[in-house]
């Protein structure tokens, strides 16, 4: 029987990947994650704010990227955006988090299809569960290089 903790943990690690501009639901990946994070960052701080410099810093990504993104989800009424003094706070309206439960269940049955096809193909439980396995371990690695090159990266700045 497969894992279903495996199958959670693929989800995330496929979260990561949020440059894939496959859309669940009516929402894009990279939406589902930006969303994700900023919910994520609201619930972490204390005052349950989180900037747009927060959404910057904990994805990598370059201003302008962001700022892009963020007016999708404006547009779409799945944000909102708050100036207080120099700084611009985002908060997911009721919409974003409707929005983003259904681009999670439309994820998850995406996955479990996925799945489906591939145990269809004659790969037995076991071998989807070292394929889930291995593919998580394989997303953080990739998260590990990516934030170490990072981190190169400011260091030359």
């Amino acid at each position: 029987m497969l894992d279903e903790n495996l199958i959670s943990n693929f989800i995330d690690s496929i979260l990561r990947m949020s440059r894939d501009p496959t859309s669940y639901g009516s929402v894009r990946l990279a939406h589902i994650v930006a969303l994700q994070l900023i919910m994520r960052g609201q619930s972490d701080n204390e005052f349950g704010r989180y900037s747009i410099g927060d959404l910057t810093k904990s994805t990598g990504m370059a201003m302008p990227n962001v700022t892009r993104m963020l007016n999708d989800l404006q547009m779409a009424n799945l944000i909102i955006r708050q100036r207080d003094g120099r700084h611009v706070y985002i908060t997911v309206t009721d919409t974003g988090k409707q929005a983003y439960e259904t681009g999670m269940e439309g994820m998850k049955v995406y996955i479990r299809e996925f799945i489906k096809e591939l145990n269809e193909a004659g790969l037995s439980d076991e071998e989807l569960n070292n394929f889930l396995q291995t593919s998580i371990m394989i997303q953080n690695v990739r998260a590990k290089l990516n934030k170490k090159y990072k981190e190169q990266k400011q260091n030359l700045e």
